[in-house]
């Protein structure tokens, strides 16, 4: 093929690209500025969509985040953590076996794989082999099983210890627990969401000094932030902050604390604020949570029409603040009815008493025996099986023979219900008492 310079073509001079126009008529101009525009236009056009398609926008790393919080930390500490305060540095500061992802979805944190065996009630756990607390001690399986005990021990009196009881934990190897339930809960890896606590700081602190320990302020934890510093004016904390330990974006966040909404200020961002504010950017964020009432079927009489009138008794939007639906045989919307539920406990033989509450006389049980070790009978029987009915309590088989067990049982008993114990009016008058 002969080039274009030996088959007599030759590139236009500058003199001849300046009389380009003048040989074009007014409709030829036209049309060429109308396809050197549709030429850049294209251009542009394919190069925006080249660069769009293969680059992605990604925050930037580093930085410290200022964030504002109504109220004060008081326990940055698994064990205790129920204030929203409380709750977010937790969640910053340490880990769970399992946790939740940016979906709502349970994942895996520090747990590596689990497996289901024995028809559902046991849960081996496998744990990852390199995580480390914040202090340079390897997280392990004796850390767990102790978090787990430590929150089952009513010398605690952790909030959650309702969550484990009739859960039994064990080590297999330093990297592996085995959780034994007795029975089948499909929710059971919720539970897992529990934050882990070393073993070789708090095994050191009694339960009695655990609520009152400095480590509920500069705790040492496996998360991604470590508590730094602590700011303090007189008894108050005016700001906490937390610095990277791990593979985070933000190095620093500051929490900074405020009595009331109003005077939030100098922070990058705030929550749990119903109305805007002027200055500030509005984002909704949609949390996996729900709110629900169960009644316990296997240890109270309930039929059904006494669990409806309960659920028109109750006003649920106003105790939430949010609009509230049932997914079961009730109603659509708030049920809330008193009258309703009126009419079906009055069928249902209830009256009123002296205090208000709505009352049905039943069989109670009465031990008019001193029971102690050795004792054996009926009413050994009965007490046993009175037992039997708070779970985590008594699981035993109901003999008619008083024995460690069953002293044990009636200990724990005591323990968890003292305070009805010195106070019988606060004791229910049989299995029938319903507020309303």
């Amino acid at each position: 093929m002969l080039s274009l310079a030996k088959r007599g073509f030759k590139w236009p001079k500058k003199e001849q690209w300046l009389r380009f126009f003048r040989v074009l008529d007014r409709k030829e101009k036209k049309l060429f500025f109308f396809f050197l525009g549709l030429l850049f236009v294209s251009f542009f056009f394919l190069i925006f969509n080249f660069y769009f398609k293969n680059t992605a926008v990604l925050p930037a790393r580093g930085g410290t985040y200022k964030e504002g919080l109504v109220g004060q930390p008081r326990f940055i500490n698994p064990l205790y953590a129920t204030s929203d305060v409380d709750r977010d540095i937790v969640e910053l500061v340490y880990s769970g076996l399992m946790k939740y992802n940016n979906k709502g979805e349970i994942v895996f944190d520090l747990a590596e794989k689990y497996e289901l065996k024995e028809d559902k009630t046991v849960y081996e756990v496998t744990l990852k082999e390199n995580i480390f607390w914040h202090d340079g001690n390897l997280l392990t399986a004796d850390d767990v099983v102790f978090t787990v005990e430590t929150i089952q021990n009513p010398g605690y009196k952790s909030p959650f210890r309702a969550n484990w009881l009739g859960v039994a934990v064990e080590k297999i190897n330093d990297f592996k627990i085995r959780f034994s339930l007795r029975d089948p809960y499909a929710g059971f890896l919720e539970n897992l969401t529990l934050k882990i606590i070393p073993k070789h700081i708090w095994s050191e602190i009694s339960p009695e000094n655990a609520p009152l320990s400095s480590y509920n302020f500069k705790p040492i934890g496996s998360g991604f932030y470590q508590v730094s510093e602590v700011n303090q004016r007189n008894d108050n904390i005016e700001s906490l902050i937390l610095e990277r330990k791990k593979d985070a974006f933000i190095s620093k966040i500051e929490f900074v604390f405020f009595e009331k909404k109003d005077e939030i200020s100098r922070v990058d961002g705030f929550g749990s604020l119903k109305e805007e504010k002027r200055g500030w950017n509005s984002y909704n964020i949609d949390m996996p949570r729900y709110f629900s009432l169960f009644f316990n079927l296997e240890k109270i009489d309930f039929d059904k029409d006494i669990r409806k009138a309960l659920n028109y008794a109750v006003d649920k939007e106003s105790l939430l603040g949010v609009p509230i639906s049932s997914p079961f045989f009730f109603e659509n919307g708030n049920d809330y009815n008193p009258e309703k539920a009126r009419k079906i406990l009055k069928e249902k033989g209830f009256s009123l008493n002296e205090e208000g509450y709505k009352e049905r006389a039943v069989e109670k049980n009465v031990f008019t025996e001193n029971l102690k070790i050795g004792s054996r009978g009926d009413q050994v029987r009965e007490l046993q099986s009175c037992l039997s009915n708070f779970e985590g309590i008594y699981s035993e088989e109901i003999t008619g023979y008083f024995g460690p067990k069953t002293e044990q049982a009636v200990i724990l008993f005591q323990e968890m219900y003292y305070q009805d114990i010195l106070e019988p009016s606060n004791l229910t008058k049989g299995n029938g008492l319903v507020r309303a």
